[in-house]
């Protein structure tokens, strides 16, 4: 037996998408700012991810503290948590895992000049930016287990936002 779809319930499917057609349209018009009918451009919904070939080492913050020679500590965390504390000293090279790090930033990294790179950032950030930053041919990069908090436990010099804005 075959099913037959009324006539009646056809007309109402179709008055009903008329008119959220027509209630959407007036929503959009009504809003401060209306969406566009139309991408004014492409959308940028393919990115290509950083192709990470080297894995940064770990190490503990006390031992971070005890490390010999040139040390340069990169905070991958947002600016503004940057801008809040920091490890006195460290360069901000905010991390998203989706995009690759500029080349200006490793162009800022290179110039320390550092015997050892140590990388601290947010729950995972650190250690994918630390990995990354091994894959860019830098030498001595590790990731800081623990992180910031971690650095701030063993003893770390941490510089903090002034109530001015500036750091202290």
């Amino acid at each position: 037996m075959r099913s037959q779809i009324a006539a009646p319930d056809v007309r109402h499917a179709l008055l009903l998408v008329a008119v959220s057609c027509i209630f959407g349209a007036a929503t959009n018009t009504l809003r401060p700012r209306p969406l566009p009918w139309f991408a004014p451009q492409p959308y940028a919904v393919l990115h290509e991810c950083p192709e990470v070939t080297e894995s940064a080492g770990v190490i503990a913050p006390e031992a971070a503290l005890q490390k010999a020679g040139r040390i340069v500590y990169v905070d991958g965390r947002s600016p503004a948590e940057y801008q809040r504390e920091h490890v006195d000293g460290a360069l901000n090279i905010p991390y998203d895992p989706l995009y690759s790090i500029p080349e200006e930033a490793l162009r800022r990294v290179r110039a320390q000049r550092g015997n050892w790179l140590l990388v601290y950032g947010g729950a995972t950030t650190g250690k994918l930016l630390a990995d990354e930053l091994a894959s860019s041919n830098l030498r001595g990069v590790l990731w800081v287990q623990g992180d910031l908090e971690g650095l701030r436990r063993a003893g770390a010099r941490i510089a903090r936002a002034a109530p001015g804005g500036g750091t202290s």
